[in-house]
């Protein structure tokens, strides 16, 4: 694709973000410290993690991929603007796709949240500690 694309994300409509917003925000600030803490996990604590269903048919292999694709990880959860219009690029190279159809890929994401998760002082309060 030419570089970096946003993968897994959060989804949600615009307007569930702004009914919300205190439960996306959660959502955000566990997946913000789910992503601090992949740098620094072993393997072993991967597998304590991650549900067996999503490992059981290759345990190596998942481990194998998980490895090469870990410095992939944005782990402030941040999404660049790049990887959005490449990921658009990308989308609209595809037979069958009107590319004049799509909406600007900057309405598309928002920082808003990840933003505010990567306050830890914020995050501390709210785990309790």
């Amino acid at each position: 694709m030419g570089g970096a694309v946003p993968g897994a994300s959060l989804f949600a409509h615009a307007d569930f973000l702004q009914r919300q917003p205190e439960r996306v925000q959660a959502l955000t600030d566990a997946v913000v410290l789910a992503l601090k803490w992949l740098p620094s996990a072993g393997l072993t604590d991967i597998l304590k993690t991650v549900p067996p269903s999503h490992w059981s048919w290759d345990r190596a292999a998942y481990l194998g991929a998980f490895e090469k694709l870990r410095e992939s990880y944005a782990v402030d959860g941040l999404i660049r603007s790049a990887e959005v219009h490449r990921a658009w690029q990308a989308h609209a190279a595809l037979k069958g796709i009107n590319a004049q159809a799509r909406i600007s890929p900057e309405r598309t994401f928002t920082n808003l949240f990840a933003n505010s998760a990567q306050n830890p002082q914020r995050l501390r309060v709210r785990m309790g500690s």
